[in-house]
């Protein structure tokens, strides 16, 4: 056979076959390139969603809620007089990651549903999707609703003072988008929101001989 006829045969090369990047990847995952993700595996309607939440690997918005909260857990139970109970410890760690990311979904969507005006202006962020029109408004709203009940839902197993705790978590989420027009002091806001999680995690702790109010709030 000669050199030139090899040439002209098909070269088969073993690759492993990917599915198709989606746009969530390609925003969140750096670029076409990029390795896909398990949002590629997801239905098509639901990855404005994912994006809307910030969800895409590696989804750093739950763990930015959730590694305070856990700071203010385990600083609760070393408050306790005897050492905590480790599946005590453990449930209520799991119970605050629940509630972490329906608060993350939350956060994010109703961020970017105040911002989608300006949003729409901005190259950085024409494409979220509220502002480029994959997500109407009033789904934004709903969406946004639903995730603050499933966040205050997962709070129902700790202490009532635990959901006074998260008041002003609460209050300082809704005034973010609206402290980028009114203060130059916008992320002072968001880092009381991302922070005071470490105070609102120790109520769980406060059923114990130790009640002392500075880390009972």
């Amino acid at each position: 056979m000669s050199t030139q006829t090899i040439a002209q045969q098909p070269q088969h090369v073993s690759a492993k076959a990917k599915p198709p990047q989606h746009a969530v990847s390609q925003t969140y995952a750096g670029g076409a390139n990029a390795p896909g993700g398990w949002v590629d595996y997801v239905p098509a309607a639901w990855l404005p969603y994912i994006q809307l939440s910030r969800l895409n690997p590696p989804a750093a918005g739950v763990f930015l809620i959730y590694i305070p909260h856990l700071f203010g857990l385990f600083h609760g139970a070393a408050m306790q007089d005897q050492p905590p109970d480790a599946r005590e410890l453990a449930r209520i760690a799991a119970i605050i990651l629940g509630h972490s990311l329906f608060w993350n979904n939350a956060g994010h969507a109703w961020n970017d549903l105040i911002d989608a005006p300006i949003d729409r202006q901005i190259e950085r962020t024409k494409n979220r999707p509220v502002a480029r029109g994959a997500i109407s408004p009033l789904a934004a709203a709903v969406f946004t609703a639903t995730q603050m009940i499933g966040a205050g839902l997962f709070l129902l197993p700790l202490p009532r003072t635990t959901a006074w705790a998260v008041v002003p978590t609460v209050l300082s989420t809704g005034y973010y988008p609206f402290a980028k027009r009114h203060t130059h002091l916008a992320q002072v806001v968001l880092g009381f929101w991302l922070s005071w999680p470490s105070s609102s995690a120790r109520p769980p702790w406060c059923r114990g001989a130790v009640r002392i109010p500075r880390y009972c709030a």
